[in-house]
């Protein structure tokens, strides 16, 4: 395996280890359907009861590309598929703009779906979903976003960064529920800052977490949003980072990905199967290996205090938003 692919994955966040586990889980093949390099799912294709089909919002993917993602989740698989004692075939499905998109689940053609914890708040009340796992990565399955700068830039508090460059992952440009934009709108709000997108700056070359904190690093850009796990990763690999760079910000611990499970699968005689192979992966070889290269303990079941914090912040954005359209 090559080190740049190593690399690239310890630096990734447990979100998109948990997205990518829970999209494969039961699959081993992408749908062969794509249109504009983009995967859509055929659910007419897709609606035998012999099927296993889980879909996914492109949302829960950082800083990965879905080859790689196959690659690495191939021979847990094939664990978790032997665990499971299933014969069933597989399909995954990637829902382009899901909250767009949420009759895809009505249909119940789906089993399980993966999808960021602002999506969840966002269509909890159009679908019905199950909130199956969520993973753990040390002691907490929640995280915190960082707002960080040089200690010499000059910038001592987030009010500073009126007219300054911030850069952040390409999605977060594109997607306004993208979690780093909402906490950025609700951080400037509660600042008295203008929140202006185009002083985001995107990291177009890939939007890996440590060329985001070394461009500020190097003094190329004022901040930078990322995880606080990857900011720890990115120190301990460079300790000069961890010297030369501040936190002007941070949010409170909040839930970033889960995995439900459809009414389809609620009724299917394998559910319990499938639960138990994602609670006791870590328990196999295979599983060990994957948790270590991602540098995550376990899967958990979900608990509904998981999504106060992230609920607390999307409220506030929803009421910052309503009050704008107000005034314009």
């Amino acid at each position: 395996m090559k080190k740049s692919f190593i690399t690239n994955f310890l630096i990734s966040k447990h979100a998109v280890l948990f997205g990518m586990l829970c999209c494969f889980i039961f699959s081993e093949i992408l749908t062969s359907n794509e249109i504009e390099g983009k995967y859509i799912p055929d659910i007419q294709s897709a609606n035998s009861s012999n099927e296993f089909i889980v879909g996914y919002s492109p949302s829960v993917f950082r800083n990965i590309n879905l080859s790689d993602a196959k690659a690495a989740s191939k021979i847990l698989l094939q664990t978790i598929l032997k665990h499971a004692n299933s014969n069933l075939k597989s399909e995954n499905v990637i829902i382009h703009d899901l909250i767009k998109n949420t009759d895809i689940i009505n249909k119940k053609e789906l089993n399980v779906i993966t999808m960021t914890g602002i999506e969840y708040l966002a269509v909890r009340n159009k679908v019905r979903l199950y909130p199956l796992a969520v993973p753990a990565v040390g002691d907490s399955c929640l995280e915190k976003l960082v707002l960080l700068t040089r200690k010499d830039s000059g910038i001592k508090s987030v009010s500073d960064l009126k007219n300054k460059t911030i850069i952040v992952e390409s999605v977060v440009v594109e997607d306004n529920l993208n979690i780093l934009n909402i906490w950025l709108n609700v951080l400037f709000k509660r600042n008295k800052i203008e929140f202006k997108k185009n002083r985001l700056t995107a990291d177009i070359k890939g939007g890996s977490p440590s060329r985001i904190i070394t461009n500020v690093f190097f003094k190329k850009y004022d901040a930078a949003v990322v995880l606080e796990s990857e900011l720890k990763i990115v120190s301990e690999l460079n300790p000069q980072v961890g010297k030369e760079l501040i936190v002007l910000s941070e949010s409170k611990p909040m839930l970033l990905a889960i995995s439900f499970y459809t009414e389809k699968q609620k009724k299917a005689e394998d559910h319990e199967l499938l639960t138990s192979a994602i609670f006791k992966m870590h328990e196999t070889a295979a599983g060990k290996n994957f948790t270590k290269l991602f540098r995550m303990k376990k899967f958990v079941p979900f608990m509904n205090e998981y999504l106060d914090n992230i609920s607390e912040l999307y409220d506030e954005y929803l009421a910052s938003q309503k009050m704008k359209n107000r005034l314009r």
